[in-house]
């Protein structure tokens, strides 16, 4: 978009639908038709950029915990939804407006950056104490605006 280049893996969310293939595949025309539907209107919002993240927090730590300070800043778009993942696992996620259904489902910490009921919150900042392990720890801050998604990864040692 203009001068920017944003990867694929940013608006996965958006296009990556199996299930309408299979709908296709199986002969389902009006399931189909409805979820090609969809995926149009997507389309048309394809040139919204993703989110802008930024998350610090101190190189090294001796606690089995750190403070990490994050930033969201959806541009035109209200941010939907944040995850944030300590090595790859969910560690705390603000589900903000979004409606999803989550089986068994248990963060370690629930956040409420984004205020229930609130649609059209744009720029968040948020402090939140996340749990590590001893050693090398990647902390990533997973941000969804509704069209892409925007991430910010640092690492933090948690010294033994």
């Amino acid at each position: 978009m203009g001068s920017k280049v944003y990867g694929m893996d940013q608006y996965r969310r958006a296009f990556n639908k199996p299930d309408l293939i299979a709908q296709a595949l199986s002969g389902n025309t009006s399931a189909y038709i409805a979820g090609a539907r969809e995926i149009g209107k997507t389309v048309l919002n394809a040139g919204i950029a993703p989110p802008q993240v930024a998350v610090s927090a101190p190189s090294s730590v001796r606690s089995a915990a750190v403070n990490i300070s994050a930033s969201v800043d959806g541009g035109s778009q209200s941010i939907q939804y944040m995850t944030v993942y300590v090595n790859g696992r969910i560690t705390a996620r603000d589900l903000g407006v979004t409606e999803m259904l989550i089986i068994d489902f248990k963060p370690v910490i629930q956040f409420n950056a984004l205020a229930e009921g609130q649609t059209n919150k744009k720029k968040i900042n948020f402090n939140l104490d996340i749990p590590l392990e001893p050693g090398d720890n990647i902390v990533e801050v997973v941000a969804f605006n509704g069209f892409s998604e925007g991430r910010a990864v640092i690492t933090v040692t948690r010294q033994r």
